[in-house]
């Protein structure tokens, strides 16, 4: 039979419940900035009702259900999606822009101009063949010209090394980042085991996944205990509190160290699809390698064609059969000027026939500018040079084009998933006003089944 005890339980249960309630609107709000965050909000019931003979079932008030939290998991699959191609293209991007800022064309003191310049001091020593002021000036570009080459060698060099670093440190992040959901998985199916709320937990393991798609592409399920399984490409990385460890296995390219990703336990190569990993790959092993091959082509193509011309030539000494470059260069990063050129300029063949004022094999050398030797005889020296340039601007260009892309999805779901679960402070205020009204609402019930409780407790005296 309902009671004033039961009157004042029901009060109690109330302030109880609008308390906790408020506690969490107070947690949101003072979350609001907190990346990562998810909208909680209590699931009110009402509590289990006592029986009564006489006209059955009577409420006995209220209580709070669960504490749930606001995601959209198809939202943080699309989400964790296009993080990964929005990871690669970024990355792509960024570092073709670095190799396109190593060859500053079109700038007046790019490749180019440093080309031209060479072939123009040959020219020169074809209208003076004796001239000890054009053959060193000959020297001299030629030098700068080589000089360009190296450069290009080591900056490229320089970016394969760079990129490479960052893919194993990014492999190391990778472990960091599966061991932490290895251990949240632990913990979020602890306490969700014995009824605990672990909402919190599961933001920050979300925050983790988010950025473990962004280097590399992921797939996941979410399992009953709360645990959840990740994989790439369909290998298990973690289940549960187990985490398979990624590692790299190193190899050497034109003085560089390589790395490739591989299981740490099977040492299979872990193929690489999206994410930052891709992004950095195909720059470090495709563009730059190719710019690399298109360079040293260059250099042995200009190499080995100024010295046919010019061993079949006389210098001023009457000599013939001399190099001009260094005949074992094999590319940009080791086309040089022969020993005999850089000992002495009067080694310079300008003349076919060792005759005064004969300029024959200069003219020949010069001639090489416009000639078709590149590209199987389709393109000169320097157009090959301008459509390597292009190239790689078309793929930059490409790059940035994705990138923008996969940006603006990228932001526009993120938007969508913020618009579900972020924390409105409009709106929690507006909870905050109706539960502390509901709570001083319960307080009245405490208030007045006090009063009731102390009328009787007078009747009697």
């Amino acid at each position: 039979m309902p009671s004033l005890n039961s009157f004042l339980e029901i009060g109690k249960r109330a302030l109880i419940t609008h308390q906790d309630v408020l506690q969490i609107i107070g947690h949101n709000i003072s979350n609001v900035n907190t990346e990562g965050y998810s909208r909680q909000r209590a699931e009110l019931k009402a509590s289990v009702p006592s029986d009564n003979l006489n006209y059955g079932q009577i409420g006995t008030g209220v209580q709070v259900q669960s504490i749930t939290r606001a995601r959209d998991f198809l939202l943080d699959n699309q989400v964790r999606n296009e993080n990964s191609a929005l990871g690669r293209w970024n990355r792509e991007n960024d570092s073709l822009a670095q190799i396109e800022s190593i060859f500053l064309e079109p700038n007046d003191a790019g490749f180019n101009d440093t080309m031209s310049e060479f072939w123009d001091a040959w020219a020169d020593l074809a209208n003076d063949p004796s001239s000890t002021t054009a053959r060193t000036v000959l020297r001299e570009r030629t030098t700068h010209l080589t000089d360009a080459f190296h450069n290009f060698d080591e900056d490229i060099k320089a970016v394969e090394k760079q990129l490479n670093d960052e893919f194993v440190m990014m492999v190391d992040r990778l472990n960091e980042l599966g061991v932490r959901i290895a251990d949240l998985n632990g913990k979020i199916r602890t306490a969700e085991s014995i009824g605990q709320n672990a909402n919190d937990l599961r933001d920050e393991r979300d925050l983790v996944l988010d950025e473990m798609s962004q280097i590399i592409q992921i797939k996941f399920t979410d399992n009953q205990d709360g645990s959840v399984n990740i994989y790439i490409n369909g290998d298990v990385f973690v289940q549960d509190r187990e985490m398979m460890r990624l590692s790299t296995t190193v190899s050497s390219r034109n003085e560089v160290n390589i790395d490739t990703l591989i299981w740490e336990n099977s040492y299979r190569e872990v193929e690489l699809t999206e994410g930052k990993l891709t992004g950095i790959k195909q720059t470090r092993d495709v563009h730059a390698e190719e710019m690399r091959e298109r360079l040293d082509e260059l250099a042995i193509a200009i190499a080995e064609k100024v010295n046919e011309e010019h061993i079949t030539g006389y210098d001023l000494n009457g000599g013939t059969g001399v190099n001009f470059f260094d005949e074992n260069t094999t590319g940009a990063g080791d086309i040089a000027l022969s020993a005999a050129i850089l000992a002495d300029t009067d080694a310079i063949a300008a003349g076919a026939s060792g005759a005064p004022g004969d300029n024959n094999i200069a003219l020949e050398i010069a001639a090489l500018a416009d000639q078709l030797i590149m590209n199987e005889g389709k393109e000169t020296i320097g157009d090959y040079y301008s459509s390597t340039i292009a190239d790689l601007g078309a793929r930059r260009q490409t790059a940035e084009m994705y990138y923008n892309q996969s940006d603006a999805v990228n932001t526009q779901l993120n938007n969508l998933r913020q618009s579900v679960q972020g924390v409105v402070l409009d709106e929690e205020l507006t909870e905050m006003i109706k539960f502390q009204r509901a709570y001083n609402a319960a307080a009245t019930i405490v208030t007045t089944a006090t009063e009731m409780m102390d009328t009787i407790i007078n009747l009697g005296k």
